[in-house]
């Protein structure tokens, strides 16, 4: 996810040309998503499946009872095997599948679903399409014909970009196709209607399922934002950090390092120059934060002045990296008075420290405060030595650029 300041200053999709771009790529690319709204899609997705799965079945199966009535014995019997073992492939997964954890086990549940129905399809026009002329009557004929466009409407359901709707429409569109040659309707309405007319209304049907798609997921983007990010700041909540840190380190072969950091002295500046000023240091040290990290870092405001930086894949170099850019590049930024902002820094790695990402902030946030009481302005543990504080207790530094001095000179 790439946490940008643009994005996390003015909304869920930024502002200007950047907002327009960022709109079109949720609108388009599945992978242009970031993990919150990933992770809702796929839940949301995943019940909707499961109840189209079941209705597709319990009517398949609910079928055969018109087809014995209207149908020749023989070719009801065939169509009967056909139903029973495509409707009860749906039914059973729709009671049994798993809950995904990730977004292309969505896209293969939606598969299943659609290549089930399309193979009964297929089966059902081949059984159709070998019968003598007039032995099927005309309302079946029209009933079938109008099945892929019922499988395609049933695409609007979903949140779902462009590509995913024009993927999950291919097949369905050839059996459209398939039909119009093998089933052409007889004396019906529909067979009045063209092959050339039923593509176009086949892709005037998928217009307007790619828009009703795609603004859901437009308006799940935002109501994931809103729920998932801190409206003063634009980090993430605690909540949603929390999500997060335990998706980073699910699984994960390679390190996870997070930093518990807390603004020094930020009780002074609200005491002194009221809380409207105290929101602005935060929302600039927010500002500072996440511009100097990397597009798969994330910024937790974890309560108050404290923020959880979260580092997937670092190692030593990426935590100085880090600490250098926040030390030179403008800071944290300024106080009211001019004093330069100042925090204590607790660093907690997993897997080396814990496996559990409780366990992993706990001892964060202990080291932090060990940072805190040896005067402010620290990280703790040193990055070469775990029973070091830099700066060493009773040695103040003026600024966190004095801390990556220090560090960097142990490191030589």
């Amino acid at each position: 996810m790439r946490q940008s300041d643009n994005r996390d200053q003015d909304g869920p999709d930024g502002s200007g040309f950047e907002g327009i771009k960022n709109r079109l790529g949720i609108f388009i690319d599945p992978l242009s998503h970031d993990k919150g709204l990933t992770r809702a899609r796929t839940r949301e997705a995943f019940w909707r499946i499961r109840l189209l799965m079941a209705v597709f079945g319990f009517v398949l199966l609910g079928w055969i009872v018109i087809d014995v009535y209207t149908l020749p014995p023989e070719t009801a019997a065939l169509l009967a095997i056909g139903r029973l073992a495509a409707g009860g492939a749906l039914i059973a997964l729709a009671l049994y599948a798993p809950r995904p954890r990730k977004a292309n086990q969505i896209w293969i549940n939606g598969g299943l679903l659609i290549a089930t129905v399309s193979a009964f399809y297929a089966y059902a026009v081949m059984i159709l399409a070998s019968q003598p002329a007039g032995a099927i009557p005309e309302m079946i004929i029209v009933a079938y014909t109008l099945i892929p466009l019922v499988m395609i409407a049933a695409l609007a359901m979903f949140p779902l970009t462009v590509l995913e709707v024009a993927v999950g429409a291919i097949l369905p569109f050839g059996l459209m196709l398939v039909t119009a040659v093998t089933l052409p309707g007889g004396e019906s309405w529909i067979a009045a209607i063209g092959l050339g007319d039923r593509v176009l209304f086949m892709l005037a049907l998928l217009s307007v399922v790619m828009l009703s798609a795609g603004s859901q997921i437009q308006f799940m983007n935002r109501v994931v934002y809103e729920l998932e990010h801190d409206a003063l700041t634009g980090c993430l909540t605690r909540r949603a950090g929390e999500t997060r840190l335990a998706e980073e380190i699910r699984g994960r072969e390679t390190s996870v390092v997070i930093l518990f950091l807390d603004l020094d002295k930020f009780s002074e500046v609200n005491n002194n120059f009221g809380h409207e000023c105290g929101d602005e240091i935060l929302c600039n040290t927010a500002a500072q934060l996440m511009h100097n990290l990397r597009g798969t870092d994330s910024v937790v405001r974890w309560g108050g002045e404290e923020f959880l930086i979260i580092l997937p894949g670092a190692g030593r170099s990426g935590v100085i990296s880090v600490l250098n850019r926040l030390a030179y590049q403008n800071g944290l930024g300024l106080r009211p008075d001019g004093g330069q902002i100042t925090a204590s820094v607790g660093v907690a790695v997993y897997p080396d420290e814990a496996l559990d990402w409780r366990e992993l902030v706990k001892i964060a946030d202990q080291r932090m405060y060990r940072a805190k009481q040896a005067g402010g302005n620290a990280v703790f543990p040193s990055l070469n030595d775990p029973d070091v504080i830099i700066p060493p207790t009773g040695h103040q530094v003026e600024s966190l650029s004095a801390c990556v001095q220090l560090e960097n000179k142990a490191a030589v």
